[in-house]
């Protein structure tokens, strides 16, 4: 058994793998979302996951935008959601005065009734979707006036980011009074709340490297000093800003990439020493044919202190029992995580 503490104090071994049983209850509407959780952690022990249960309260992206209002709806199927602007333009978005996230207390309280319904105490809690500040400030101003700004209002710009960060910064204090925060909703890692969080950085490959060190940078690095570092999801082509990231003072743990649209190669030459985890584009033609041959590929290209952690659930699409017999071929299939 690998100590997730120990793992991320020594980033040993060097490649390593999650599975747990698909989430099906993420996004649903909180009854049916309680519901499914519980029946999902009930039968953990027999779903053959490698590490403790895990209970995702996950609400959607528009999650941190809440406080700034904006009508939350669904699409015509329920599979989705989304949120209207509160405001059409940076003025407008100044003059709103956020409420607390009531997403924060909806989370606890369903996670308290799964452990006492499950009768467990080993179920770790991780954050609803933590969408970092860039991306939750476009979500709340329509997102082509939030762009524009940044070159004609950059002074009113940098107030709203601020504003934005003491609402995220707030949102993870309450969670972090109530229960523990091991992580988050996407990928599916174990980082123990005293490691750091997770955000999503999903602006960052819209920006500039100038834009993204002026109007990103600063307000991830808050989030970094506040809770110890920070491990980064960015699913697009994101690493023209690998060198600003590098030279920003961001205690950076690791990313969670997407390829084709970032490669291992691009971000082990300028972010050495990182825990990645390899997302893959399930729906595009690349030069893996698969999933697997992706893992392989990905091991084989590993390089120094790079560590690998491949974040898996019960899904068909990951093929699980092949990427097992790779794994094990090198040497890296015999994983299980514990405290």
């Amino acid at each position: 058994m690998i100590n997730i503490h120990d793992f991320w104090a020594k980033r040993q071994p060097k490649v390593v793998y999650s599975y747990i049983p698909e989430p099906t209850y993420r996004q649903k509407d909180p009854p049916e979302l309680q519901r499914m959780a519980i029946e999902a952690i009930a039968n953990w022990d027999v779903s053959g996951a490698n590490c403790p249960p895990v209970f995702m309260p996950d609400f959607g992206t528009v999650t941190t935008a809440k406080p700034f209002g904006g009508n939350v709806v669904r699409s015509s199927d329920g599979e989705q959601i989304f949120i209207e602007h509160a405001a059409a333009t940076i003025d407008e978005a100044l003059a709103i005065e956020p409420t607390p996230n009531a997403d924060v207390d909806q989370a606890v309280a369903i996670y308290r009734d799964v452990c006492r319904q499950t009768g467990r105490n080993d179920i770790r809690f991780v954050t609803p979707d933590f969408q970092g500040p860039l991306n939750t400030a476009a979500q709340i101003v329509k997102q082509d006036e939030f762009l524009i700004a940044l070159y004609t209002e950059p002074r009113k710009v940098h107030e709203f980011l601020a504003r934005v960060t003491d609402t995220l910064v707030e949102f993870l204090r309450r969670l972090m009074a109530q229960v523990r925060v091991d992580g988050g909703c996407w990928p599916y890692m174990w980082i123990p709340q005293e490691i750091g969080v997770v955000v999503t950085e999903d602006l960052m490959p819209l920006l500039s490297p100038e834009l993204y060190k002026e109007f990103g940078l600063p307000y991830l690095k808050r989030i970094s000093d506040e809770f110890g570092g920070v491990f980064v999801h960015s699913c697009g082509q994101w690493t023209h800003n690998a060198k600003v990231l590098a030279a920003s003072g961001v205690k950076l743990l690791g990313l969670d990439f997407c390829y084709p649209y970032a490669t291992i190669e691009e971000i082990q030459e300028t972010l050495p020493g990182l825990v990645l985890q390899p997302g893959f584009e399930f729906f595009k033609s690349v030069e893996y044919p698969d999933f697997p041959s992706y893992v392989e590929g990905m091991i084989t290209n590993r390089r120094g202190d790079t560590c690998l952690w491949f974040a898996m659930n019960s899904h068909p699409i990951w093929q699980f029992d092949r990427v097992r017999n790779i794994l094990e071929k090198h040497g890296a299939a015999d994983v299980t995580f514990g405290w």
